[in-house]
């Protein structure tokens, strides 16, 4: 008898429990910690998380460096961020600073540990319960860039962190290609602000430091603000990093290269033996830039060129002392700025004016061979064309 009056309050029971649970009356069945003291130790990365009525999830995390974090939200539900460090002092907050109603928190921070506590926001006729997801960013989690490009993809409100390593001083560059809207952040070793590019009227960022220092920074790439509306842009994108050890070593047999996708850009690097004319131009059809740099990264002053070369080509010839350089290439708007080209170097010595002197020749009995053409005079035609095959030969062979 006492047991069957047990099992039967039981059975009335269990369905009220029930309906209590799935209503969000009973807070205290949220699977995080309701208090700093009872706060869910979480990791660099991405967890679900759920608020019910009244409730406040407490999570902690610790950093062992000085850098940068990111703290965003993502769902749809009205949530706000409060970050407190070990002590319980407020760091900072954030209500409704990502996509829709979400929070987002970024911010340089001391090594140590830190708080982050998530509640309803303040929105008007926003859902204030429900799942939400919250990721964390830290500066000396974030992964390495080794080569000169990663894919990557924004989603709204998000951020991507990337560690960079240059080796040396010289011209570093990054930017993205693509169609997402995205804006760069860059910073040093211990997250302190070095610069940033978000152009308006343009969806993609583009970076560019002389003389950068040798060290490990940081590059976030948030959403840009070309757009004034919400949630912020997002979809994927190209990430490309430049730096001076990754540059490609231009000699002076002619190589063939691609500016692909648009906004793409090319270094190179060549050492100059001796004092004299130095001359680097393209070919092609592509509408192709250059620019050239010292050992250090220093712009050379009156090397920038566009359009002196045969149609959209640059053409530049200088007197250059002995040492290592560095060439940017991109692509103009004049003309295609995408598409396929040929670089050439000529250095000083004999060789260098040998090739010269062959390349001029080249251009006037071509020259030569198109009035003889136009003119009817088959005969001299001929002759030229012999010509200009015998001088491609012995250019092809120095």
């Amino acid at each position: 008898m006492k047991t069957n009056s047990t099992n039967c309050r039981l059975r009335i029971l269990l369905p009220v429990l029930t309906l209590l649970f799935c209503s969000g009356a009973l807070t205290a069945l949220s699977e995080d910690g309701n208090t700093r003291s009872t706060a869910t130790w979480i990791l660099p990365g991405t967890r679900s998380a759920s608020l019910t009525s009244g409730d406040i999830d407490y999570f902690r995390f610790t950093v062992t460096q000085t850098g940068q974090i990111a703290i965003f939200s993502e769902g749809f539900v009205d949530v706000r961020a409060t970050l407190y460090d070990e002590g319980g002092n407020r760091v900072d907050s954030d209500d409704q600073g990502g996509a829709e109603n979400n929070f987002f928190l970024d911010r340089q921070i001391n090594a140590g540990t830190y708080f982050i506590e998530v509640q309803s926001g303040f929105a008007i006729n926003a859902l204030k319960t429900g799942n939400y997801s919250m990721t964390l960013r830290t500066q000396e989690s974030a992964p390495f860039i080794t080569g000169s490009s990663l894919p990557g993809e924004l989603r709204p409100g998000s951020a991507d962190f990337y560690r960079i390593t240059v080796g040396q001083a010289g011209l570093f560059e990054t930017y993205t290609t693509g169609t997402t809207n995205t804006g760069g952040f860059v910073y040093n070793e211990v997250g302190t602000f070095v610069g940033s590019h978000d152009v308006q009227g343009h969806a993609n960022f583009h970076f560019v430091r002389e003389r950068f220092q040798p060290g490990t920074y940081l590059l976030i790439v948030k959403g840009g603000g070309r757009y004034s509306y919400s949630p912020p842009a997002s979809g994927p994108y190209e990430v490309f990093v430049l730096r001076p050890e990754l540059a490609e070593t231009l000699t002076e047999s002619p190589m063939d290269r691609i500016l692909d996708p648009l906004g793409d850009v090319d270094h190179f690097t060549f050492v100059v033996p001796e004092y004299g004319s130095v001359r680097f131009w393209s070919t092609g059809f592509t509408d192709t830039r250059c620019q050239l740099y010292d050992s250090v990264g220093g712009y050379v002053s009156g090397s920038a060129n566009s359009d002196s070369g045969d149609g959209y080509n640059f053409y530049r010839a200088m007197n250059l002392q002995p040492g290592r350089y560095y060439l940017r290439v991109s692509g103009e708007s004049s003309g295609n700025p995408r598409g396929a080209y040929q670089i050439h170097l000529d250095l000083p010595g004999p060789e260098g004016e040998l090739r010269a002197s062959i390349i001029a020749q080249i251009s006037a009995t071509k020259r030569a061979f198109k009035n003889a053409k136009k003119n009817g005079k088959s005969a001299k035609a001929r002759n030229l064309k012999k010509n200009l095959g015998k001088l491609t030969r012995s250019l092809r062979s120095l």
